[in-house]
C-alpha cells in the first residue's frame, strides 16, 4: 500500500443548523484533492450525531469543473462516537476527489473528528486477449462474502475494477478488485470490515463451458424474465482471492461454484434483473475453513460474444464470427513455439551481422529458445545468426527479431506432433540474403523427419520455393507464402527449415516467421508433398 497523503483533522468539526429566520449554518466540511480515473481512495473518520436528520461521511469525485460525477457515502447512525470506514474508485472524468462530512437541514448536530484519507494502491488486472468490463447489477456492489463461518455475517463489496478476459485456451479469466467491504443490509448478522481498506484481488478461471442441455442443473433467474436460462452459458469457476489493504496476507481458495450451480452468463444471468450479466455462488475455503461468496454483475452482451471461445466439435458458430469449428482460427493453435523468434530468454546479442546486433548460433546449439541448429556441414561450419532489430534498421515485418541461415544443409528444427491425413496450413515469411555478395535468388525448403515420417530413411521434402534477390540489408525482399501439408503418419516429428541451395552463388536466407496450424481438409484431403 502506497501512502498518498494522510489528512487528519484532530480538532472536532461541529455541524449545526439554526432554523430561526431560515438561516442555515455550516452543513458540510471537505477538502478537494487532485485525482485521476481508476485511483482508489479510502477514508476513516470518527463521527456522531444528534437529531433525526440524515448525516453522512463520504468520498466524492468531481470533474474539472467541480461537478459531482460519483460518490460513496456511509450514514452516521450513533449519538456517540463511532468509527466509519469506506473506500471508492475514481470513475472516468475524475479531476478531483473530496473526503467530506454532510448533514441535512434541521435542529440536530453532526460531529466529525480525525479524518484519515488515503490513496490506496491495488493490483491492476492483466489480460493478453480480449476483455470485457463488469458493472454492478445492484447499487455499487458486485460481490458478497461471509468469511466468519457463521453463515449470517455477510459483507457486500463494491466494484473496484473487474474484467472478464479471454485466456486464449478456451477458458475465461475473471480478474480484478473488490473494495469497500461493508455490512450488508440484507443479512441479519453484523459484519465488521477489517478497516477502511477492506478489499480483495480476484483471480478466477471459468472453464468447461456447457449449454443448458449439457448442464441441466440449478440456476437463479430474476422474477419476470423470460425463460432465458435455456440460452445461458454455464461455466465452472475456480481460483483465488488474495487479500488487499487490511486483508493483506490472506488467501481464499475458490474450489468451484456451489454444488449444483455454475457461473451463469446470459440475458437475466445476473439474477438481479433481466439484463445481460453473470452471477454465481462459490464453494470456497480459507485455511480449510468454509467461506461463502457470491458474484452478481452486468456484462456487455456484444463484448462477451466477441470473446467467446469457439467449441471446435459441436458444429455451431459459438463466437459468432461466421466460422464454425475447424474453420475458426480459435480451433487452430500454433504448433511451433517461438515461431517469430521473439522469445529471447536470457540471450545476450553480443556480436553483429551486417551491422545489426546479433547472437551467433553455432552447429548443434539451442541458444534460440525452442529451436535446434542442425547443420550438415561437417566440422568447418559457419554460424547462423539471430538478428536483434529493436532499433528498426531492417524492414522485417514481424516483431524485432529474425533468423539468418548461411546456405545449403544449414537447418533450424523443432519437434511438432501431427496426425495422419489431417490438414495443416504452413505460412512463412522469408527473404534471400547472401553473405558474401553478390546477392542472388535462393530457394527455401521445408522438410520433416522422425516418428515414422521420412523418405526412405531421408528427410521428407514438404515444400520449397524460390525467393528473389534482395536489394539491400535494410530493404530485404520479403515474401510471405502459405502451403498445405497432410502428414503420411501420426507422429511427433522434427520440422526443418533450410536453404535448398541449387545455385552456387546463393549463400543464405533470412526467416522472420513460421506458423503451422491444423485446418479443415477440403475435398477429402490434400496431397502430402508439394515439391
Amino acid at each position: 500500500m502506497e501512502l498518498f497523503q494522510q489528512y487528519q483533522y484532530y480538532h472536532r468539526c461541529l455541524f449545526w443548523d439554526k432554523s430561526s429566520e431560515n438561516i442555515w449554518i455550516c452543513r458540510r466540511v471537505g477538502k478537494n484533492i487532485a485525482a485521476f480515473e481508476n485511483q482508489v481512495f479510502s477514508l476513516e473518520v470518527y463521527a456522531k450525531k444528534s437529531g433525526w436528520e440524515s448525516a453522512v461521511v463520504g468520498i466524492k469525485f468531481m470533474d474539472s469543473g467541480y461537478n459531482e460525477i460519483d460518490a460513496t457515502y456511509k450514514s452516521i447512525t450513533s449519538s456517540s462516537y463511532q468509527v466509519y470506514q469506506l473506500s471508492a474508485k475514481a470513475p472516468a472524468g475524475t479531476a478531483y476527489v473530496q473526503a467530506l462530512g454532510w448533514k441535512n437541514d434541521g435542529y440536530g448536530t453532526a460531529t466529525y473528528d480525525g479524518f484519515c484519507f488515503q490513496k490506496w494502491e491495488v493490483p491492476s488486472p492483466i489480460c493478453a486477449g480480449e476483455s470485457c468490463e463488469l458493472s454492478p447489477s445492484w447499487g455499487k456492489y458486485v460481490w458478497a462474502m461471509d468469511d466468519s463461518g457463521a453463515s449470517n455475517n455477510w459483507k457486500d463489496f463494491d466494484l473496484g475494477g473487474l474484467i472478464l478476459c479471454n485466456n486464449g485456451d478456451g477458458t475465461l479469466g475473471l480478474k480484478g478488485n473488490i473494495i469497500n467491504g461493508h455490512d450488508s443490509d440484507w443479512s441479519p448478522g453484523l459484519a465488521i470490515p477489517c478497516g477502511a481498506q477492506d478489499g480483495w484481488y480476484i483471480d478466477l478461471t471459468l472453464s468447461d463451458k456447457q449449454s443448458w442441455s449439457e448442464f441441466q442443473g440449478n440456476y437463479v433467474q430474476h422474477a419476470g424474465c423470460d425463460a432465458n436460462h435455456v440460452n445461458w452459458d454455464y461455466w465452472q469457476a475456480s481460483g483465488t482471492l488474495t487479500g488487499t489493504g487490511c486483508n493483506a496476507g490472506r488467501t481464499i481458495t475458490v474450489h468451484s461454484s456451489s454444488t449444483g450451480y455454475r457461473a451463469q452468463i446470459g440475458w437475466g444471468g445476473n439474477s438481479q434483473s433481466c439484463d445481460f450479466g453473470i452471477s454465481t455462488w462459490f464453494r470456497a475455503t480459507e485455511n480449510g475453513a468454509p467461506v461463502q461468496a457470491d458474484l452478481y454483475a452486468h456484462l456487455d452482451a456484444a463484448c462477451y460474444a466477441d470473446m467467446l471461445p469457439e467449441d471446435c466439435t459441436n458444429g455451431v458458430d459459438d463466437d459468432e464470427d461466421g466460422l464454425v469449428d475447424c474453420y475458426d482460427s480459435d480451433c487452430a493453435p500454433q504448433l511451433l513455439q517461438n515461431q517469430s523468434f521473439e522469445n529471447t530468454g536470457n540471450t545476450v546479442f553480443n556480436t553483429t551481422f551486417e551491422g545489426s546486433p546479433a547472437a551467433a548460433l553455432p552447429k548443434n546449439s539451442s541458444i534460440l529458445p525452442n529451436w535446434f541448429m542442425d547443420y550438415g556441414c561437417g566440422y568447418n561450419c559457419y554460424d547462423s545468426y539471430w538478428i536483434d532489430d529493436t532499433a528498426d534498421q531492417v524492414n522485417n515485418p514481424n516483431g524485432d527479431y529474425f533468423l539468418w541461415l548461411p546456405g545449403s544443409s544449414y537447418c533450424a528444427r523443432q519437434s511438432i506432433s501431427v496426425d495422419m491425413d489431417k490438414c495443416y496450413e504452413i505460412t512463412f515469411t522469408a527473404a534471400a540474403w547472401s553473405v558474401p555478395s553478390p546477392q542472388s535468388a535462393a530457394t527455401i525448403a521445408f522438410e520433416a523427419f522422425g516418428g515414422g515420417i521420412d523418405d526412405n530413411g531421408n528427410l521428407l521434402g514438404i515444400f520449397e520455393t524460390e525467393l528473389p534477390a534482395s536489394p539491400s540489408w535494410n530493404q530485404l525482399n520479403w515474401k510471405t507464402v502459405t502451403f498445405l501439408w497432410s502428414p503420411p503418419a501420426t507422429a511427433t516429428t522434427s520440422f526443418f527449415i533450410s536453404q535448398n541451395n541449387g545455385s552456387t552463388t546463393a549463400k543464405g536466407v533470412v526467416v522472420d516467421q513460421i506458423l503451422i496450424k491444423e485446418i479443415c481438409c477440403a475435398g477429402g484431403g490434400i496431397p502430402r508433398n508439394f515439391l
